[in-house]
């Protein structure tokens, strides 16, 4: 029963968020418990629908002292209009450190993303099994 609990949660987490006409999609964090590391990275896919630009004003979590949106090469992540803006690992992405506790495959990550025209949403991200592809 709880593992098809836990199959059922990923599945409706996996699923988009909206906040106005930005869509979340795909978003997933790294795994920290086998490398004792107390940060981890979000990666995900942002789609702005509207006929303006938006832009990723911040990002916070109530599992870790600090949340920040990683912009590579300075500035903001900007969201075209009608276009999609992917964060990963190696770009623009969202910075998790000092967290509460490990994270393992299978857990969630609440998050709180805010943009400039867009608002606030709240997501659950799950936490990748690195081993799976």
């Amino acid at each position: 029963m709880k593992k098809t609990l836990g199959f059922l949660g990923a599945v409706l987490f996996a699923l988009p968020a909206f906040a106005g006409d930005v869509q979340v999609e795909a978003a997933y964090a790294y795994p920290t418990a086998a490398t004792g590391e107390n940060s981890t990275i979000i990666s995900m896919t942002l789609k702005n629908s509207a006929k303006h630009k938006d832009r990723l004003v911040s990002a916070k979590s109530p599992i870790a002292d600090h949340t920040e949106v990683f912009v590579k090469n300075a500035g903001n992540i900007e969201l075209a209009a009608g276009k999609r803006t992917v964060l990963t690992p190696q770009t623009n992405h969202i910075a998790v450190s000092g967290l509460k506790k490990p994270l393992t495959a299978g857990a969630m990550v609440p998050l709180v993303l805010t943009f400039e025209k867009a608002g606030e949403v709240s997501i659950e991200v799950p936490v990748k099994d690195m081993g799976a592809r």
